[in-house]
């Protein structure tokens, strides 16, 4: 049961900043965006259909530098969403008589949002704080209709909020501890209840320490909540913590930077099921120990 499904997108935007005084900075941006969508009928599925959509989305941003390593910032934001060829025509047998279908009569999802940001920036300690709020409309998420079918639907109205932060200090020549935690929570407002896939409290805490000659190591150890704040007929997910380990080699060839990483993942081999890892409505647990060599260039 296979169909060509096409996805044209063609869009233009404008950003600019303006010094309103030495200490604040306004940011103004818009942009707009045509999608055609199309696909070819699947039988006893779906028919051969096409849509089109026509969003925008803007925002306006205020950097305020009260101090000179210290700053604010405050964003608001529209924003949409145009549903994906997966959004609107995927079909999925989840197994055991389940299936997931898509949903071509989809609207965009439309978001109003608005963040408030304490930043700073020191010679040894760099750290940021932020709070936010995103109120959506039509938000796109797969919903049971039956016991045997779940479809693409758009959720009436949903909010999200929560909090992040993230900080680095450079304690001592070539060593530097940093971290990060963050935290979201979701609701269907329609249905007075929790959204589905709304990941949990997480975080990070991490160690490394850079030598000269381009040779680097680190020592990290991820983790995550419970999560169970969660809809009716969506499983919670345990606590879990993993260390990684990553020794690495840094240099310049041209003008890219290269990494060449050895890494060492969930040292302790610990089970890990990340409350966001399904497939075909399976659970799935993470790698345990593992090791990859990567090589990474930026440019």
């Amino acid at each position: 049961n296979r169909s060509a499904c096409d996805q044209t997108s063609a869009g233009v935007f404008a950003e600019d900043d303006w010094r309103l005084t030495d200490a604040l900075t306004l940011n103004l941006g818009a942009r707009v965006d045509r999608i055609t969508a199309e696909t070819e009928a699947i039988p006893g599925k779906r028919a051969e259909d096409t849509f089109h959509d026509l969003s925008w989305d803007s925002h306006t941003g205020l950097t305020w530098q009260f101090q000179p390593r210290w700053s604010m910032t405050l964003l608001g934001a529209t924003g949409y969403r145009t549903p994906d060829l997966f959004d609107r025509f995927k079909y999925v047998s989840l197994g055991a008589g389940r299936e997931l279908y898509g949903n071509p009569e989809l609207d965009p999802e439309r978001s109003l949002f608005a963040e408030y940001g304490v930043h700073y920036t020191g010679e040894t300690v760099r750290a940021n704080a932020a709070v936010f709020v995103n109120r959506i409309r039509d938000l796109i998420q797969a919903q049971p209709v039956s016991a045997t079918r779940e479809e693409m639907q758009n959720v009436s109205d949903a909010r999200l909020q929560g909090a992040e932060a993230d900080a680095e200090w450079r304690f001592a020549q070539g060593w530097r501890a940093y971290g990060n935690i963050a935290f979201v929570e979701g609701e269907d407002l329609t249905a007075d209840e929790y959204l589905r896939f709304t990941p949990p409290l997480n975080g990070l805490v991490g160690l490394r320490y850079d030598l000269d000659c381009g040779l680097w190591t680190a020592a990290e150890t991820v983790w995550a909540a419970r999560q169970d704040h969660t809809p009716p007929g969506t499983d919670n997910s345990d606590a879990w913590t993993a260390v990684n380990l990553r020794l690495g080699y840094g240099f310049a060839c041209g003008r890219a930077r290269h990494d060449v990483i050895l890494t060492v993942e969930n040292l302790l081999d610990s089970d890990i099921r990340n409350y966001l890892a399904t497939s075909r409505a399976v659970e799935l647990l993470d790698p345990g120990l593992s090791t990859a060599l990567l090589w990474r260039v930026e440019f």
